[in-house]
């Protein structure tokens, strides 16, 4: 009521006898000091309070001037608690044990610190024991000791928790052995194991699908899988075995599977059949049946007869000499103990491997109808009569049987016709003749 009476004067004007008004705080606890504000009154009365400075309003032994007491309170109203008292510090609230409290939590206190109470602050996470600026920077995504620097980049790093990291080249989430580095968290192009046996091909390494039968060890597990053929007749049947030899080389493994009775070496798999009218183990003409077993007795798997009547012309048959008769099916007739044989341009000569260096395509081809000159053309290089069957040499054909030192050499003229006179000491020439 004394209160509300003391605020009414508050907004009386000067005419209604208030002549001057001063601000005034609420004093609650009588000390002289005031708290909270009432505005303008027009005298000070009990209860009020001519500042604001009072910290306290509640306790009369709390304000500016009282005896600053260790009882963990601010009795003067300066700098906290128990400032400048003997014995007072600084302590930090330590909320998960680990002896460093959080630097926002500090107090000034004099006598005995409470139980969560600690001198140390500094602790960047006071709800993780393992972390605080007294622990060690170990690899693990955090900032351990609290100096905001995490795994790699923290100096101070315990070195023995990196990882190794191992080169993924081909991109399958398998490294090689090597090169390899060690860090806490994977550079770039490294994946943390080194397993993979092929670090070119992404199709293999561990867990990958093994192709069966291919020589390939898809899912490095040092094996390759074969199919499993117990009448040994080169294919397998629908059985997948992992090969106890290298790469499906043993005898009741084979690289392709699809037998039609893998009991039976006579039977293997689906295939072409061609009549054999003579016999003679080659077919003629179209097929006449498609499966595993043969329409008729006298069907076989092989074609390349040119007279299914006569059983001694096939492919397979010795060329008798100057009768006229194409004996081997090559398509030329009087080609009698040569090859027939296209070098690459186009042509199909007989061809002949002289018996002794130094002979000319002259001797070698007397008596086979003479030197064949259209034969031995080559674009751009004449240089046949130097030919050997499947030897690679650059732009020049030259006798496996020459030195070293003549691989090089360029038989004939660029651009003209093969010598059929030209010789060389350590060459077995090969020849194409007329027949």
């Amino acid at each position: 009521m004394l209160l509300l009476a003391l605020l009414s004067c508050v907004t009386q004007p000067e005419d209604d006898g208030c002549l001057s008004s001063i601000e005034a705080w609420a004093d609650e606890d009588g000390d002289g000091y005031g708290g909270a504000s009432v505005g303008a009154v027009c005298e000070l009365r009990a209860g009020l309070a001519d500042n604001p400075s009072d910290c306290d309003d509640a306790d009369p032994d709390i304000h500016p001037g009282a005896e600053e007491r260790c009882n963990g309170l601010d009795d003067d109203c300066i700098d906290g608690p128990d400032q400048g008292l003997p014995g007072a510090r600084i302590l930090y609230t330590d909320a998960d044990g680990d002896g460093v409290g959080a630097p926002y939590s500090a107090e000034f206190r004099c006598g005995k610190a409470r139980a969560d109470q600690v001198e140390e602050g500094g602790d960047c996470d006071d709800d993780d024991p393992l972390v605080s600026p007294a622990a060690v920077e170990v690899c693990n995504g955090f900032d351990d000791d609290c100096d905001y620097l995490v795994d790699d980049d923290d100096g101070s790093l315990d070195l023995t928790t990196r990882t190794d990291w191992f080169r993924d080249a081909d991109s399958d989430g398998y490294g090689g052995e090597s090169p390899h580095r060690q860090a806490c968290r994977a550079p770039a192009g490294f994946v943390d194991n080194p397993d993979d046996c092929d670090e070119v091909d992404p199709f293999i390494h561990p867990g990958a699908v093994e192709v069966v039968g291919d020589g390939l060890d898809q899912d490095c597990d040092t094996h390759d899988t074969c199919y499993q053929d117990r009448d040994r007749d080169g294919y397998g049947g629908p059985n997948v075995v992992v090969s106890r030899g290298d790469a499906c080389t043993r005898a009741d493994e084979a690289t392709e599977g699809g037998d039609c009775d893998d009991l039976d070496p006579r039977i293997t798999i689906p295939r072409d059949w061609y009549g054999d009218a003579d016999g003679d183990g080659y077919g003629f003409g179209l097929p006449v049946g498609y499966g595993c077993t043969p329409p008729s007795p006298n069907d076989v798997p092989r074609q390349g007869d040119c007279d299914p009547t006569d059983p001694a012309i096939n492919p397979g048959a010795e060329e008798v000499c100057d009768d006229a008769i194409d004996h081997d099916c090559d398509g030329n007739p009087e080609c009698c103990r040569g090859r027939m044989m296209d070098p690459g341009n186009g042509i199909v000569g007989c061809w002949y491997t002289a018996p002794n260096v130094g002979m000319t395509c002259t001797s070698v081809c007397a008596s086979h109808g003479g030197f064949d000159v259209v034969a031995s053309q080559h674009a751009g290089n004449q240089v046949g009569m130097a030919f050997w069957p499947q030897k690679a040499n650059g732009s020049n054909w030259v006798s496996v049987e020459c030195s070293s030192t003549d691989n090089n050499t360029n038989w004939g003229a660029t651009g003209a016709v093969p010598d059929p006179a030209f010789s060389h000491p350590a060459c077995y020439l090969n020849c194409a003749c007329v027949d």
